[in-house]
């Protein structure tokens, strides 16, 4: 959102620049499917990048394909990506250099952040209803802003 939520955020990755920084913790995963999503580019129809953590393995993912492995002994991290001229980069815990570069057209984009599980009732069946089986994000910091 935009003009203090009145407004859908929608731009190009081909004019200005879009950043999205998050400093977070994946605290809590499902039992049987241990996957989440946390930090992620859309467009109007589908996602274009995404972080995703399994177990203790945290990627990069491009069209739903695994890009980059970022760290395979996850803990707190922090992620930001940078959009400009047709580019999208994505920084890990701070590093000068991106991990990793996404060059692709796309419009109507926006940010999302949050916690997207990516489980169902079909993975975790019995332990579907358990009070102890749940997803959690913390967010320490998010900032986003846009330069045109």
């Amino acid at each position: 959102m935009k003009d203090n939520g009145k407004t859908r955020a929608s731009w190009s990755s081909m004019i200005g620049t879009h950043k999205m920084f998050i400093q977070q913790s994946i605290t809590a995963l499902p039992f049987k499917r241990k996957h989440i999503v946390a930090g992620q580019i859309h467009d109007d129809s589908k996602y274009i990048i995404f972080i995703r953590l399994e177990e203790n393995k945290l990627f990069i993912c491009v069209n739903g394909e695994k890009v980059k492995m970022l760290t395979s002994n996850y803990n707190r991290f922090t992620i930001e990506f940078i959009v400009q001229n047709g580019k999208t980069s994505v920084y890990y815990n701070g590093e000068n250099e991106p991990s990793y570069v996404l060059e692709k057209e796309y419009y109507n984009a926006y940010f999302k952040a949050g916690a997207y599980v990516q489980s169902n009732i079909s993975k975790e069946y019995d332990e579907c209803c358990n009070e102890d089986n749940y997803i959690e994000v913390l967010i320490y910091k998010l900032n986003v802003c846009e330069e045109l």
